[in-house]
């Protein structure tokens, strides 16, 4: 399967040899990206052929700009993404790598599946290298959101955005100021003026209403069937038209402000029950009867209720349905996944005469968070002569199972070594585990916790400051951040640990880090050997950092040191114990290295369970004092 990416007319069938462009002579050497005339000039140039490509580093139409100057009659690109179609480029008039103009008249054409599938498409095309190919028009793709879409809900308050969705990729427009030249581009660029165009023509319709009904009605009159695989966190609801939105005269919405019933983030233990009420206000002069339904449920599993399943609203007047949700706690999920519960209430009308036939949707939205209720005690204290114990974990009251995670507790944020300068971004506690992984190396993993949850972990940045040599000079740092913003200078929503020398110099990128939606506690990953740290020289201090990326540009700090034995900790950690059932218990035991307390002393236990209640829940701190 195929797509015609530039729109490209051509007549069908369509029958040429293909010449795959390689980077180098033999039929083996890998498939070329194609990003200069050179690689297309190579191994005996593409002219009169069907040019093939690799999707990849240089922009994907200037692929088809440095074929057509080199004489294909096409240009086909095999994607970089398993089983996906490349995306619809459109009319493709100039480089935007360099900027220049170019029109490109011949076919380019974008290939499901990539290289590395030895059953995809792409490489059953890499295979017919040298022989002739047909293709032809098929069956008409649906309108799909675009692959570098953002989802929704709404960073803070976990209210659904976006709204409505709207044409955006790719759009031909007009290029200001140039006369009558076009111009090509995409993303909210366009997709918001289309919005604002009908927003307009809602105004010109209904001259006094105000905002939130002009906001209503493009929401109301969003379709959802207009586009494959619609999911309401990603596309509102629905494709927006601009018809219905200027011809309805009643509009429906569970807030004056947001149309959209939001439930917001919620954590729950036991069954989730709640009513909002959708109000409908008539505008026109007749009156209007609708029938009632809640469609297209997804997410979490759950139910929503009506009051009633039809509705009549007087001209100039209001009605109410009140819509109640239920989501049971055992079967909403834990917090290894974003989770969602979303759909949408349905005003269809009863006849055609009634708000000329226009239906309403009101989109219902809720984030579900079941918690734990994971507690950690310690049995009796530990002293020198029986340096040993037993953390009892019970996980009362909880409709999930549950996890702990053991680490050696090591900075306390109630302490003074905190400097709480900001409620965004409010460290509570640090701590590390480590195990041997290969013959000579560990893997050591930090834990930080933060007094209140983020609603995305890339919003936030966690650096762990590694001092070797005890001068309070660090020699790495240990940074947990977003991949796309270190990488391409944008958010991807990939929380990675990254390795930085003391003069903060990228040296590697380690591995993902771990750190739920909703959540506020993250877990960095890192090898010993690549900060520093060996079997001869196991210990280091450790400090954090935080800070707020988005919201206040603040950070907070642990101003205190710890220190930690990689390769022989003070105190027993790295236990993972669950899943274990609700209601269930489990004794942990541990031991504490008295030589090595006074090496590298710790706090005690920081037993981390991430579907417990976010915030300081998330971490129970065990402190373990040995008594003489």
């Amino acid at each position: 399967m195929a797509i015609n990416a530039n729109g490209a007319t051509y007549t069908s069938p369509f029958s040429e040899f293909v010449k795959v462009v390689r980077d180098g002579p033999s039929t083996t050497d890998p498939v070329s990206l194609g990003c200069s005339l050179a690689d297309f000039q190579a191994n005996g140039g593409v002219a009169g052929k069907i040019a093939v490509v690799n999707r990849g580093f240089c922009a994907r139409v200037a692929k088809a700009i440095y074929g057509q100057r080199e004489g294909a009659v096409a240009v086909v690109m095999i994607n970089n993404v398993p089983d996906t179609l490349p995306p619809y480029e459109g009319p493709i008039l100039f480089d935007p790598d360099t900027g220049d103009p170019y029109t490109v008249t011949i076919p380019f054409l974008g290939v499901k599946g990539t290289t590395a599938e030895a059953t995809s498409d792409g490489s059953r095309l890499v295979l017919r290298d040298g022989m002739p190919i047909t293709f032809a028009p098929g069956v008409a793709l649906p309108t799909s959101l675009a692959s570098f879409s953002s989802g929704g809900p709404r960073n803070g308050d976990s209210a659904l955005k976006p709204d409505i969705s709207a044409p955006g990729s790719p759009i031909f427009s007009t290029l200001i100021g140039s006369g009558t030249d076009g111009y090509d581009n995409f993303g909210t660029s366009m997709a918001s003026p289309h919005v604002a165009g009908v927003a307009a023509l809602v105004q010109q319709a209904h001259p006094k209403w105000r905002t939130g009904a002009v906001k209503a009605a493009i929401i109301n009159s969003g379709d959802p069937a207009a586009i494959g695989s619609y999911a309401t966190h990603s596309a509102g609801s629905g494709f927006v038209n601009a018809a219905s939105a200027a011809h309805t005269q009643v509009t429906a919405f569970a807030d004056d402000k947001l149309t959209s019933m939001n439930f917001g983030l919620v954590e729950f233990q036991k069954n989730f029950t709640k009513d909002q009420k959708i109000t409908l206000r008539n505008d026109g002069n007749a009156t209007a009867t609708f029938n009632v339904a809640a469609v297209m449920p997804q997410g979490s599993p759950h139910t929503v209720a009506l009051d009633r399943t039809q509705v009549r609203v007087k001209a100039h007047a209001d009605a109410e349905v009140r819509v109640t949700l239920n989501v049971p706690a055992a079967t909403a999920g834990n917090s290894d996944a974003f989770r969602d519960v979303a759909g949408l209430v349905v005003f269809t009308p009863a006849s055609a005469s009634d708000n000329g036939g226009i239906a309403l949707r009101v989109p219902y939205y809720l984030v579900p968070r079941v918690s734990t209720n994971v507690e950690a005690k310690l049995d009796k204290p530990v002293n020198a002569s029986s340096p040993s114990g037993v953390i009892n974990l019970t996980n009362k009251g909880s409709a999930i199972a549950a996890t702990a995670d053991f680490y050696s507790w090591g900075l306390d944020g109630s302490s003074k070594g905190s400097t709480k300068r900001n409620p965004i971004i409010n460290l509570a506690s640090a701590g590390v585990q480590s195990f041997p992984i290969g013959p000579t190396d560990q893997l050591i993993v930090f834990a930080v916790n933060t007094e209140e949850a983020w609603s995305a972990p890339s919003t936030r940045e966690f650096d762990v400051a590694i001092d070797l040599d005890g001068d309070g000079i660090p020699e790495y740092y240990v940074v947990g951040i977003d991949l796309g913003l270190i990488t391409e200078g944008f958010f991807n929503g990939q929380m990675v640990t990254v390795v930085y020398d003391g003069a903060y110099i990228p040296q590697f990128i380690e591995y993902f880090a771990y750190a739920p939606y909703d959540s506020s506690t993250i877990l960095l990953p890192v090898l010993a050997a690549d900060i520093g740290i060996t079997s001869g020289s196991p210990r280091f201090s450790y400090k954090v950092t935080g800070y707020d990326l988005v919201q206040t540009l603040a950070s907070d700090s642990f101003t205190s040191w710890a220190k930690y034995n990689a390769f022989g900790s003070t105190i027993t950690d790295g236990q993972y114990i669950g899943p274990f059932a609700p209601n269930a218990t489990a004794a942990v035991p541990f031991s504490v290295n008295t030589t090595e307390m006074a090496l590298t002393p710790a706090l005690g236990l920081m037993v981390v369970t991430q579907d417990n209640k976010n915030g300081e829940s998330e971490a129970n701190l065990v402190r373990i004092d040995v008594k003489k």
